[in-house]
């Protein structure tokens, strides 16, 4: 018994470190969605009165800013909404809820739609890195090869923790059907 409380105990920290960390998360991710409102703004009210300014050495086209960073805003409103959605099951599970078919399915849902976000924003950090080193006198297969390191390497740690989150929902499903089975041989 001794054993079971223990075990139970460690589960419960271990939730509520996890809820702190999605809380967390949800911040950053609200952070960047005021951030990126606020540069669609700027860019529609620069649009509106200088159609074309100089920002250094680059040339940047406000129409072409405003859509990256409104395709930007759009996905973090995404990821807010799925880890909106991590949230709820974070904060609905206990140590004896964990394995359920529905949490294997949206833990299987939140991890896709990661990935999927991550795809999504790699696409666009891309065409933004495109339209900014357009400009540069550097040869072609240099800044592409440049830019698709540079977009990369910022999505590596989303898609880990989506990676995480997919094998999670294995082992959930695994545990479903372990306990399915607990339940039929009593």
């Amino acid at each position: 018994m001794l054993l079971l409380n223990n075990n139970f105990i460690g589960m419960a920290k271990l939730s509520f470190y996890l809820k702190i960390l999605v809380n967390v998360f949800l911040l950053g991710i609200a952070f960047q969605i005021i951030r990126h409102a606020v540069k669609v703004l700027h860019y529609i009210y620069n649009g509106l009165f200088d159609p074309i300014y100089s920002a250094g050495d680059i040339i940047a086209n406000p129409v072409s800013n405003s859509l990256v960073s409104l395709f930007k805003l759009m996905l973090f409103i995404y990821l807010l909404w799925l880890f909106l959605k991590f949230r709820k099951v974070v904060y609905q599970m206990r140590g004896d809820t964990i394995f359920f078919k529905k949490n294997q399915e949206m833990f299987y849902r939140i991890g896709r739609g990661t990935i999927y976000y991550s795809i999504g924003m790699f696409l666009v950090q891309l065409v933004q890195k495109f339209l900014e080193n357009s400009v540069t006198e550097k040869s072609v297969a240099y800044t592409l090869g440049y830019n698709l390191g540079e977009s990369l390497g910022d999505r590596i740690p989303l898609l880990i923790l989506a990676l995480f989150l997919l094998i999670i929902a294995e082992l959930i499903s695994d545990g479903y059907q372990l306990k399915k089975e607990n339940d039929l041989t009593i």
